[in-house]
C-alpha cells in the first residue's frame, strides 16, 4: 500500500527486494493502484483528493531507471518506470492490460479510462493471449465485497466494442484466493481472484 508512505516498506519493498534467494537484481513488478492508493487519507491536507495518488506514482511510474524514493529506505530495490497508471504490457507471448478502478467500492471507471480500455483490448495482437488485470473482481463469493457488478459492465462493454474475449482477467480487492472458469460458448474464461498477499485478515467465504 504506497499511498500509506510509513508502511511501504515494510509491506512492498522489503518483502520484494529480492525476486528469489539467490538472486541480487529484482525483476520489475508492475502494478495497477487499489483503492487503498487512490483514497483520500489526509482530508486536512489534502486539498485535491485525487492527488493522493501521486505516491504511488513516485515509486512505480518514476522518470529513471534505478530511482530510490523515500519508501525504499536500504533495499536495494528501487522504483519502477511503469508508464502509467494503467499500462499495457505487450510480450513475446501475451498481452496483459492492466486497468485502474479507482476508488470506490464496486469501482468506477471514467469515461476517458473505458475509452482507453477499448482502444488497447482492439490494439492487442490477435494470435496471442489477451489477459486484462483489475484491482476490484468481476467475480467473487466473499462476505465482504463480493463481485462488481460495475466491473462486469465494463469488461463487457470493451469486449462486445472489439469483438474479442480475454483469455484471462485477473483481479484482488478480496483478501483470499478464487477462482472462476465462465463458459461463453465460443470461449471458457477463467476469472481469478489473488487478492491475500499475505495479508493476515482473510476475507471469508459465503
Amino acid at each position: 500500500m504506497i499511498a500509506r508512505r510509513a508502511n511501504s516498506n515494510p509491506q512492498f519493498y522489503s518483502p520484494h527486494q529480492h525476486s528469489s534467494p539467490h538472486q541480487h537484481s529484482p525483476l520489475p513488478i508492475l502494478a495497477i493502484p487499489d483503492n487503498r492508493n487512490g483514497d483520500w487519507f489526509d482530508r486536512a491536507r489534502l486539498v485535491n483528493p485525487e492527488l493522493s495518488i501521486v505516491p504511488f506514482m513516485l515509486n512505480f511510474c518514476a522518470r529513471r531507471a534505478g530511482e530510490h524514493t523515500p519508501e525504499t529506505a536500504e533495499t536495494v530495490r528501487t522504483a519502477m518506470t511503469q508508464s502509467n497508471a494503467c499500462w499495457t504490457l505487450r510480450t513475446l507471448f501475451a498481452t496483459c492490460v492492466g486497468l485502474y478502478t479507482n476508488v470506490p467500492e464496486g469501482g468506477e471507471v471514467k469515461r476517458d479510462q473505458q475509452d482507453w480500455f477499448t482502444a488497447e483490448l482492439a490494439a492487442a495482437e490477435a494470435d496471442k493471449p489477451l489477459l486484462v488485470a483489475m484491482h476490484h473482481p468481476i467475480h467473487s463469493l466473499d462476505t465482504h465485497h463480493s463481485g462488481s457488478r460495475v466491473m462486469v459492465e465494463i469488461l463487457t462493454e470493451a469486449v462486445t466494442a472489439v469483438g474479442r474475449a480475454t483469455e484471462m482477467a485477473v483481479a484482488e480487492h478480496v483478501h483470499n484466493y478464487q477462482r472462476f472458469t465462465v463458459n461463453g460458448g465460443a470461449s471458457v474464461t477463467p476469472f481469478i481472484m489473488a487478492g491475500n498477499g499475505g495479508y493476515h485478515n482473510l476475507h471469508r467465504w459465503r
